[in-house]
């Protein structure tokens, strides 16, 4: 429950809100007021000096704000179109993704414990690939700043991690070779 202190406090901000308000109405009444007769100034010394425009300044501002809520307006319907467009790529990618799923749990069930274990030998061998590449670009990038001395050991290293990824290489695509569709299938989800 709230102190009376607290109450005090809250009535106190309700009325500068409505005082704020209050004060933004009459400023923007003001203004409005203001605006007209500057026109309308405006418009009496162009035709005291003989200068007639086409439109008035009412006119043109009321034109361009026209141009500018037409130009919003045909923004926004770009933005509409753009959000349908991702969200029927989010359902595509959402219906692949269940898809997926369904066939992994397929795919589970019909395969043995033994293709289970050969297909995270697998997965291990294609992973152990994919960091000792991501070793090479790494020391690949060193080699561009090093001295002279920092890149010959560099250059060892990338030789000797070259090999290590040959021999991975020739081990990963003779097991592939060996699994069964079912086992490819359970390594590629």
């Amino acid at each position: 429950m709230a102190t009376p202190e607290e109450l005090r406090r809250e009535q106190e901000a309700n009325r500068l809100t409505q005082e704020r308000n209050q004060a933004e109405r009459i400023a923007i009444n003001l203004a409005a007021q203001l605006t007209e007769q500057a026109r309308g100034l405006t418009e009496e010394i162009k035709e005291q000096y003989g200068f007639r425009s086409r439109q008035t300044e009412q006119e043109r501002t009321v034109l361009n704000l026209s141009r500018q809520i037409t130009r919003i307006a045909s923004e926004n319907v770009r933005e509409i179109r753009q959000a349908g467009s991702l969200e029927k790529d989010l359902a595509k990618a959402s219906s692949a993704k269940l898809a997926t799923e369904r066939e992994l749990a397929i795919a589970r069930k019909s395969i043995s414990q033994e293709d289970r274990e050969f297909a995270k030998f697998i997965a291990k061998q294609q992973q152990e690939r994919l960091d000792t590449l991501s070793q090479i670009d790494a020391l690949t990038e060193k080699l561009v700043t090093a001295s002279d001395e920092e890149a010959e050991g560099i250059r060892r290293t990338i030789e000797r991690k070259e090999g290590i990824l040959a021999n991975t290489e020739a081990n990963l695509k003779s097991n592939l070779e060996l699994a069964s569709s079912e086992v490819k299938r359970l390594v590629l989800a």
